[in-house]
């Protein structure tokens, strides 16, 4: 709770400040745009269906840097959440901190292919047997472009903490990969809407879960919208018997963009 409280004091603070600007403009030879997002969820899952807070509500943030310079990019990412807070039996909650860094080379129309690398870190447990300090990191490479106004996004990824341990120290994922596909479409007849982004998403990841998404984003201004997330998860491989990896979900959300 205390968690959630954070998040609606930082985004309440956001919201009444000029300091947030989504386009900084010329800044030494290139252009910075700052991307703030802050959202809550009936259920606290990431985009790509991981289950976070035990299928409770939950507030994401995201910061993201874009620094552009020609044709060539450098996008810093930042994600933050609160992470199953029943977990330590004392009525605390842990934190989950995912960062990515990437270098893009943007071609027209704002195509790109980027290779970056990610950590993703806890304040209470680990990826690792939930050992105390033990982080996840990455290496990935990006690719997004459009053909006939729908956007197309694909990712690669591979562990680089030398795949995951379950608790039986069994190792079960490498690597996985995200296809996304994306449309914006005009809206004129829901009342408040202007604008839908509809989005359908698969995500693979080596020997533990399969899940298929689909992400439908209302904008009722600039700033403000609500969204509607429908999950099919299924494990596989170390995770076809978890009912972590096969529940699936059906998800709304608020959301306030900066």
């Amino acid at each position: 709770m205390k968690k959630i409280l954070t998040f609606i004091a930082a985004a309440i603070f956001a919201m009444s400040s000029s300091s947030f600007a989504k386009d900084y403009g010329q800044m030494g030879p290139g252009n910075l745009t700052v991307d703030l997002e802050f959202q809550y969820l009936t259920t606290n899952n990431t985009t790509n269906g991981f289950d976070l807070n035990s299928a409770r509500p939950g507030a994401q943030v995201d910061l993201d840097f874009t620094y552009r310079l020609g044709n060539f990019g450098i996008v810093q990412e930042n994600f933050f959440t609160e992470n199953d807070d029943d977990t330590t039996g004392d009525d605390s909650f842990s934190t989950l901190g995912a960062h990515t860094l990437e270098t893009r080379y943007y071609f027209p129309g704002d195509n790109y292919i980027g290779v970056g690398g990610s950590v993703e870190q806890r304040d209470f447990g680990g990826y690792n047997n939930n050992v105390a300090g033990d982080n996840a990191s990455g290496q990935f490479v990006n690719a997004g472009f459009t053909l006939n106004d729908i956007f197309i996004e694909a990712s690669y990824n591979e562990d680089l903490t030398d795949g995951d341990l379950n608790s039986s120290n069994i190792r079960h994922s490498e690597s996985d990969y995200t296809v996304e596909v994306s449309k914006d479409f005009p809206v004129s007849n829901i009342p408040f809407v202007n604008n839908m982004n509809g989005l359908i998403g698969y995500y693979d990841q080596d020997n533990r879960a399969e899940y298929k998404y689909l992400i439908l984003d209302f904008s009722v201004t600039d700033n403000l919208g609500f969204m509607l997330k429908g999950y099919d998860n299924e494990g596989k491989g170390t995770g076809a018997a978890s009912d972590y990896f096969n529940r699936d979900f059906a998800i709304a959300a608020v959301r306030f963009t900066f």
